[in-house]
């Protein structure tokens, strides 16, 4: 028999007793697959779960003490104590000019008159870390440019749609054909006014707004609450939490009662000091 038959009767002969599997674990199926979901196309899974993960961030925040103390942390530690400018300019006199502008522009940086430059950056990085993104607007006015921070619910979600000249939007940022971003469409008036009435998004132009947040996926549009991968557990622990005070709570009320129904005690419950008894904790 020649050589490259002797080969192939082998080769027929491995191939029909080993069987040999190619295969994820990960992706396979089965009883240990059956805690996994499904997670789409980023963009249709953001736009899907981004407002009600953003609203219970926030009341994450508000309410448990120990996200508000990480997301605190989390906070300054990016920030730290605030992020100064310094020129680099080959001109001595004009690098100390800059920099003595930039030191009398930064207390007057927010548009709002709230916080300084320093402050306003602490509040862009607890709103990422919240929200998932944070809108900032440059406001020129007469006094000088400032900035002005813009709550990510007014950045229009449901806005997605084909425009011409093959531009689209998506979750209200609006793409040129080449995927570049061309605008934004805001609401003119914040969601969280008391009388809040619907008025259509007013489309301001990307160069007036920086959007700031991580991405967790190419081609990600808006972004996701860092707090996505703890809030449940956290409200989990919220309800052991509470069960367990609750439990202490009912075990030091618990009381003793003592009962002579034959009358045969020959003691006085009435007048008996140890009978009355009231249901007070650790009775």
């Amino acid at each position: 028999m020649k050589l490259g038959a002797r080969i192939r009767n082998a080769s027929r002969a491995l191939l029909r007793t080993a069987h040999p599997k190619r295969s994820f674990d990960g992706a396979s199926g089965g009883r240990r697959a059956g805690g996994f979901k499904r997670f789409g196309p980023i963009n249709p899974e953001v736009a899907a779960a981004g407002p009600r993960l953003m609203g219970r961030a926030r009341s994450a925040y508000a309410n448990n003490p120990l996200i508000r103390n990480g997301v605190d942390n989390l906070a300054t530690a990016l920030t730290g104590a605030g992020i100064a400018a310094n020129s680099t300019h080959s001109d001595p006199t004009i690098r100390k000019s800059l920099d003595e502008a930039f030191i009398k522009w930064a207390p007057d940086a927010d548009a709002d008159q709230r916080v300084d430059w320093f402050g306003l950056q602490h509040e862009i990085a607890r709103t990422v870390v919240v929200d998932g993104e944070a809108f900032l607007q440059f406001v020129p006015l007469p006094t000088g440019l400032r900035l002005r921070l813009i709550p990510a619910e007014q950045v229009d979600w449901s806005l997605t749609r084909e425009l011409r000249n093959g531009s689209y939007v998506v979750n209200g940022v609006e793409f040129s054909s080449s995927g570049e971003r061309l605008a934004y469409y805001i609401r003119p008036v914040s969601p969280t006014a008391i009388y809040q009435t619907y008025d259509e998004p007013v489309r301001v132009p990307a160069d007036q707004i920086l959007h700031v947040f991580k991405p967790i996926s190419v081609g990600q549009v808006r972004g996701v609450s860092w707090l996505a991968p703890v809030l449940l557990q956290s409200n989990e622990f919220d309800q052991l939490i509470d069960a367990l005070l609750v439990g202490v709570k009912v075990s030091a009320m618990h009381a003793g009662f003592v009962v002579d129904p034959n009358a045969t005690g020959g003691v006085d419950f009435e007048h008996d000091s140890l009978a009355n008894v009231s249901l007070e904790p650790g009775v």
